[in-house]
């Protein structure tokens, strides 16, 4: 008989990332990924939408270069789900943010909602659902973020691109002023 006795750091693993997907909250349109100013609309601009950010393991199309970071072009949503994450004695924190894709040069807008989620992670599947608002039109890259995950020094990602077609709400006429025409036949 061998007793072996050892000592190690603590191992802390992490998932690979966040799959994190829109769906409009008055409709049952799911985000129709609109690119530029000609793809489909997916609300207005201040209408709130849902959200949902799920935790994922790693796959290696992901991962190209294999440095446990997701690559910039990586899918997720279609990984496996870690289930357990966020049943943690200290739940850890993912907030969420907004980067205007569409148009260039365009105003970046506000993200506001649900954009810190502390202890929201207690549904059995991994995931957060909930909802954001984006107060301008265009299209943006939605970006969650988990730092130092369990004090490792680890970070999570994940990103969705092309959440939108945000399209005015309304218009409103400032100081305006009718004329009448007389020269109609």
């Amino acid at each position: 008989t061998v007793n072996l006795t050892w000592t190690s750091n603590p191992v802390v693993v992490r998932p690979f990332g966040f799959c994190v997907t829109a769906a409009s909250a008055t409709t049952a349109n799911n985000n129709p990924n609109a690119t530029d100013a000609t793809g489909s609309v997916f609300t207005t601009a201040g209408t709130s939408f849902n959200t949902t950010v799920t935790a994922m393991s790693w796959q290696a199309a992901d991962d190209t270069n294999n440095d446990g970071v997701p690559d910039s072009s990586a899918n997720l949503c279609d990984n496996t789900i870690t289930p357990n994450f966020g049943r943690h004695t200290t739940a850890p924190t993912v907030t969420l943010s907004s980067t205007l894709q569409q148009p260039s040069g365009g105003t970046a807008g506000t993200l506001t909602g649900n954009t810190s989620i502390i202890t929201a992670f207690n549904n059995p599947n991994g995931e957060f659902q909930g909802t954001l608002n984006w107060s301008e039109v265009g299209i943006i890259t939605l970006n969650s973020l988990s730092s130092n995950y369990l004090n490792s020094g680890m970070n999570m990602t994940g990103t969705r691109t092309n959440v939108g077609r945000f399209i005015p709400h309304h218009f409103v006429i400032s100081n305006g002023s009718l004329t009448n025409r007389t020269d109609l036949s």
